[in-house]
């Protein structure tokens, strides 16, 4: 087992012990949990726009290459332009030059999981470019120097401040 994988379990373990955390988290899944249930009724046939999301979403997978490529037209048809990275690396090079070639000094940038996937933020920030999440559960724990804890709920690992 390689150490990363090693370290991983070794932390899971102390967090999974942790009665707080797990009471944080169980609080935080039944509020979600609850306001799915809400968006959901708003939908007169939850089975069926599901059904019709998965193919959509299949459809999609399945074909990734063209509409990739459809993609790319339609974003050089109305003046931008696409770069295809090779790797992480290759993407965060991209960025940080096409930033310091135009004098960049600070970056808003929106939820997204991609941008933390590879590392963008401290890709730029080692340029001496300033980054700031819009999202606020991203934003908060940027500030306290964590990356996300979930996907969908980066911040949902912590108190909210009327708890304390």
């Amino acid at each position: 087992m390689s150490t990363a994988a090693q370290r991983f379990l070794e932390d899971a373990a102390v967090k999974s012990a942790d009665l707080v955390h797990r009471e944080i988290i169980r609080r935080g899944m039944e509020s979600y949990d609850a306001a799915h249930l809400r968006g959901r009724s708003r939908i007169a046939d939850w089975e069926a726009a599901r059904q019709r999301c998965q193919e959509i979403k299949r459809e999609a997978i399945h074909h990734l290459d063209r509409y990739l490529l459809q993609f790319e037209e339609q974003v050089i048809a109305h003046g931008g332009h696409v770069f295809w990275a090779a790797d992480a690396q290759e993407a965060c090079d991209y960025v940080r030059n096409l930033a310091v070639s135009r004098g960049v000094r600070t970056v808003v940038k929106s939820k997204s999981m991609v941008t933390e996937e590879i590392h963008l933020a401290p890709a730029l920030e080692k340029a001496g470019i300033t980054v700031w999440e819009t999202d606020l559960g991203e934003y908060i724990v940027q500030l306290r120097n964590e990356p996300p804890y979930h996907i969908v709920t980066p911040a949902m690992h912590l108190k909210p401040a009327a708890d304390f």
